[in-house]
C-alpha cells in the first residue's frame, strides 16, 4: 500500500530529464562535473578545506607506476577504486593481508597478480564514466561506526545526501547485503533506507524496487538511527560550500574515526526519492529562493523545513488546491538572477513564454523560475523584442494551473521600475553586468604588448651600426581566443535606459577596436584602427606641435643626477605623504621605459635607472599625482569602468599628466618637446620609411641617436617591414590630450580639475554626465585634492 501511495504522487517525482534540465544543466557547470568526477582532486581539495576524507596511500597513473609498486608496501587493509568510476563499479575492498594473499570482506582470496590485473582494468578505463583511460586509487579502508554494525552485512554502509543551496534536502542510507557482495550499490542488491532529515531516523526502505520493513538479516528498519547525524548534515553542506557544485549528492560514511566524505556526485541518482517515499520536486523548489549564507544555516533550514512534524501531505494538498485569482496583467519576480516587479501579460491562449530582450542574460538558461503571488513557476526561456509593449514578459495560461484567471481584469497596473534583489533597477543591473564583463574582457587585452617587437634590442643595435636600412621587427602571435571576446561584446545589451548608457556603448566600441588592433598587427589596417582609437595627426595638430617647439625653446636640465637609492627613497616618501604606502616598487630588467605604473598597485623601475632631480619631480606629478591618483579615485567609484578606463580616457589621462608636470615650471631639456615630437613623427610616418624618418628628426630637431631611434620606433611599431610608409598613431595622445585639458580647464575653471579626478575618464564623458551624478562621484574623491 505504501508503494501505491508513493507512486500516486508521480507528478512531484523528479525524473531524469527534469533533473538534467532544471538542476544539473542549470546549476552544475562542465567544470563542476569534472571536479566531482575526479576523485583524487576532490579528496585533496576537500581535505585542504577541513572536510574529512579517506587517506590516499597510492595513486597509480599508468602501467609504469603499477610496475614499480611494491605489494609488500601496502597496509593490512585498503580499498582499490577507479578515479573516475561510476556507480560503484571497479571498487575492490581488501580487509586483510596474510603473506602473499589478500582477502575481501567475504573471505575471497586474491594474489597480487589478481590485484595487478584489476588495476590494469581500471587504467584501461573499464570502470571510468567516460570509458577512457583512468587512474587507480589505493586508499584507507574505513571501518563503520559501531552503531551501524547490526544493519550492514559484509561491507561499509554509506549515506547519500542531496544538497541544494547549502540545504540538505533529502538523505538515504545504503546498506550492503550478501546479495550485493558487501557493496552499498542498490542495483546490486543493497538496501536503500530513507532517512528523516530532522532526526536521522529511518523512515522507509527499498530493495530491488520492493518496499521492506525488515532487512535481509532480520533487523527492523525502524530501529536504524544514524550516529553523529548533525555532523553528517553539516559535512554534506560544507562539501557543497567548498566545491560550489550547485546541485550535489554527497556520499558520506560514519566511521570509527569520524564522518568522512567518500565522493561527490554532480549527477545525483534519484532512487533516494523511492527510499524516502518523498517526491523531490517540492523540496528543491522550497529552498531554491532562500538566502542561505553558510552551511550551518543550511542545516538549520533543512531541519526546520523537512521535519517529520510538518503537516501531512493531505493538509498541504488541500492548501495548494485553494487557487488564487489573477488579472491579465500582474507584477512578478524573476528568480536566479533576481529581478523584482516585472510587469507580465497573462495570455491564456499564448503558446510560448516570452521574455523581453532586457533579460538577454537569461538566454543562457533553458528554463527560468518566476514568482507570482508567492508561488514559484518554471518557464522555458525565449527572448524577443517587447520594447513597444508596456509589459516585459508574456506568461501562457498553460503554466498557471494553480491560478484562476479573471478575464475581466484588463487594466494595466501602475508602472513600476523593475528591481533586482539588491533593489536596483533592471537597467542598473544591466549596466553593472556590462561593467563587469567589459572589465573581464579588457583585462585580457594588451595592445602595447602586441605591438612591442620581440627583437627590438637586436634591431636597434643593427640599425644604429649603419643607419640606412629600416629595421625588420617580429611580433608574438595574437591569442586565438581573441575573436570569442568580440562575440561576447556583441552579445551585450544595447538598449539601456541609464544615465551612463552612452559611456558604456562607447566603451564597448573601443574594446572592439582594440581587438581589431590586435588582429591587425603588420597589416595595412593597423594605421586606420590606431587612428580610431587614438586619433589622427592631421595638419592642424601637426602645425600646433611645430608651433609649440618653436615657441618653447629647450631649457637645459642642469639639476643634479639622482641614483637608484635616492629615487626609491623619494618615491616612498611621496607615496607615504599621500597615504599610498600599499603601492609596491619593483625593479624590472626587460622594460624599455624608465618607469611604468600598473593598475594592480605596482610601480616598475628599470634596473639601474637614474633621473635628474627635475625629472624626478616631473615624474611624481606625471605618474603618481595623475595616473595613481585617478586610479585610486576610480576604485572608490561604484563602477569598475572608472578604474579600468572609459573610452578615450587615455588621451585625457596623458594630457592631464603633461599639464600637471608643466605646472611645476621645471627645466626638462629635450623631454619638454617629446609630446610635440611624437605628433610630428606620426604625421610624417605615413610618408617616410623608418630610416628616412630617423634622419629627418635628427636633421630638423637635433635629436641624438637614442632620441631619434625612440621617436621613429614608436610610430613604426606594429609593422614588420618598417620601410613601408605607415604610422601607429598612439603617441599623439600626449600632445593632443594636453591641448584638450588646457581648453577644458579654461572653460571650467571652478570644478574642471576636480571632475577630472573622479577616475580614469575622458573629457568627453563629462559632457553627458548629469550634474547630480558628478556631485555624487566628486564626493568619493580621496586623492589629489591638493591639486584643485
Amino acid at each position: 500500500m505504501q508503494k501505491k501511495n508513493f507512486f500516486e504522487k508521480a507528478g512531484g517525482i523528479l525524473g531524469m530529464n527534469a533533473r538534467n534540465l532544471l538542476y544539473v544543466g542549470r546549476y552544475n557547470s562542465r567544470t563542476n562535473k569534472k571536479f566531482a568526477d575526479n576523485k583524487i582532486f576532490t579528496k585533496n581539495y576537500l581535505s585542504s578545506r577541513g572536510v574529512g576524507v579517506a587517506k590516499i596511500f597510492n595513486i597509480i597513473k599508468n602501467n609504469k607506476d603499477l610496475h614499480i609498486l611494491d605489494p609488500n608496501s601496502l597496509p593490512e587493509s585498503f580499498v582499490i577504486k577507479p578515479n573516475r568510476g561510476y556507480g560503484g563499479e571497479g571498487i575492490l575492498v581488501v580487509v586483510k593481508k596474510n603473506g602473499k594473499f589478500f582477502y575481501d570482506a567475504k573471505g575471497k582470496q586474491y594474489t597480487w597478480k589478481n590485484l595487478y590485473r584489476h588495476i590494469i582494468s581500471i587504467l584501461d578505463g573499464k570502470y571510468a564514466i567516460s570509458g577512457l583511460s583512468d587512474q587507480a586509487i589505493i586508499e584507507e579502508r574505513l571501518e563503520m561506526h559501531e552503531d551501524m554494525r547490526p544493519f550492514a552485512v559484509g561491507g561499509l554502509p554509506d549515506l547519500r545526501v542531496i544538497v541544494f543551496n547549502y540545504v540538505p534536502v533529502i538523505a538515504m542510507l545504503r546498506l550492503p547485503t550478501l546479495e550485493s557482495n558487501g557493496k552499498a550499490n542498490l542495483h546490486m542488491g543493497a538496501v536503500g533506507v530513507g532517512i528523516d532529515i530532522a532526526t536521522g531516523k529511518a523512515t522507509y526502505a527499498v530493495q530491488k524496487n520492493n518496499f521492506i520493513k525488515k532487512l535481509p538479516n532480520g533487523e527492523k528498519i525502524k530501529n536504524i538511527k544514524i550516529p553523529d547525524w548533525d555532523e553528517v548534515l553539516l559535512t554534506a553542506s560544507n562539501a557543497q560550500h567548498s566545491s560550489q557544485i550547485g546541485f550535489l549528492a554527497v556520499d558520506i560514511v560514519v566511521t570509527t574515526s569520524g564522518v568522512k566524505v567518500l565522493e561527490l556526485n554532480a549527477r545525483a541518482g534519484l532512487s533516494v526519492q523511492v527510499a524516502n517515499q518523498i517526491p523531490l520536486k517540492a523540496r528543491l523548489k522550497k529552498v531554491a529562493d532562500l538566502q542561505v549564507p553558510n552551511p550551518k544555516k543550511g542545516v538549520e533550514v533543512s531541519k526546520t523545513l523537512f521535519s517529520s512534524n510538518l503537516p501531512d501531505d493531505k493538509k498541504i494538498q488541500e492548501k495548494q488546491n485553494k487557487k488564487e485569482t489573477i488579472a491579465l496583467f500582474e507584477y512578478v519576480d524573476i528568480l536566479n538572477p533576481m529581478y523584482k516587479d516585472v510587469l507580465a501579460k497573462i495570455d491564456p491562449h499564448a503558446d510560448k513564454a516570452i521574455f523581453s530582450e532586457k533579460f538577454l542574460k537569461l538566454s543562457k538558461n533553458r528554463f527560468v523560475d518566476i514568482k507570482l503571488k508567492d508561488k514559484r513557476i518554471t518557464l522555458p526561456v525565449k527572448i524577443d523584442n517587447l520594447s513597444k509593449e508596456s509589459y516585459n514578459l508574456i506568461i501562457p495560461g498553460k503554466f498557471l494551473s494553480d491560478f484562476m484567471i479573471d478575464m475581466s481584469k484588463k487594466d494595466v497596473p501602475e508602472k513600476k521600475s523593475i528591481k533586482n534583489k539588491k533593489g536596483e533597477s533592471i537597467d542598473e543591473k544591466i549596466i553593472k553586468s556590462i561593467d563587469k564583463k567589459l572589465f573581464e574582457i579588457e583585462s585580457k587585452i594588451n595592445t602595447i604588448s602586441a605591438v612591442r617587437p620581440l627583437n627590438l634590442d637586436q634591431e636597434k643595435a643593427n640599425f644604429l651600426r649603419v643607419k640606412n636600412k629600416s629595421p625588420h621587427f617580429v611580433y608574438k602571435k595574437s591569442d586565438e581566443k581573441i575573436q570569442s571576446y568580440k562575440k561576447d561584446l556583441d552579445a551585450l545589451p544595447k538598449q539601456i535606459d541609464h544615465p551612463l548608457a552612452k559611456m558604456y556603448l562607447k566603451k564597448i566600441n573601443e574594446v572592439k577596436n582594440k581587438i581589431d588592433l590586435l588582429q591587425s598587427v603588420d597589416s595595412i589596417k593597423l594605421q586606420k584602427i590606431s587612428e580610431r582609437l587614438y586619433g589622427k595627426p592631421d595638419r592642424k595638430l601637426y602645425d600646433q606641435a611645430v608651433r609649440y617647439i618653436h615657441d618653447n625653446p629647450i631649457i637645459p636640465d642642469d639639476s643634479r643626477i639622482l641614483g637608484q637609492k635616492v629615487i626609491i627613497r623619494e618615491l616612498k616618501k611621496y607615496l607615504k605623504e599621500n597615504n599610498l604606502e600599499k603601492w609596491k616598487i619593483v625593479f624590472s630588467t626587460d622594460r624599455t621605459s624608465d618607469i611604468a605604473i600598473s593598475k594592480s598597485g605596482t610601480i616598475f623601475l628599470r634596473e639601474g635607472v637614474e633621473f635628474s632631480e627635475n625629472r624626478l619631480k616631473a615624474i611624481l606629478a606625471h605618474e603618481i599625482s595623475t595616473h595613481v591618483f585617478r586610479l585610486e579615485n576610480g576604485l572608490n567609484q561604484e563602477y569598475k569602468i572608472f578604474a579600468k578606463g572609459t573610452a578615450g580616457y587615455l588621451t585625457t589621462e596623458e594630457g592631464l599628466a603633461i599639464y600637471n608636470q608643466k605646472q611645476l615650471g621645471l627645466a626638462l631639456g629635450e623631454k619638454d618637446h617629446w609630446p610635440a615630437l611624437r605628433v610630428i613623427s606620426a604625421y610624417l610616418a605615413d610618408e617616410m620609411s623608418f630610416a628616412e624618418l630617423f634622419h629627418y628628426m635628427q636633421d630638423n630637431y637635433n635629436l641624438d641617436d637614442e632620441s631619434a631611434w625612440k621617436t621613429a620606433m614608436r610610430v613604426k611599431r606594429g609593422y614588420c617591414d618598417t620601410s613601408k610608409k605607415y604610422a601607429f598613431t598612439r603617441d599623439i595622445i600626449y600632445f593632443s590630450g594636453y591641448l584638450q585639458v588646457v581648453n577644458y580647464l579654461q572653460k571650467n575653471p571652478e570644478l574642471g580639475m576636480k571632475n577630472l579626478y573622479i577616475g580614469k575618464l575622458s573629457i568627453s564623458d563629462l559632457n553627458f554626465m548629469k550634474s547630480d551624478f558628478l556631485k555624487k562621484a566628486d564626493e568619493k574623491i580621496i586623492f589629489g585634492k591638493g591639486i584643485f
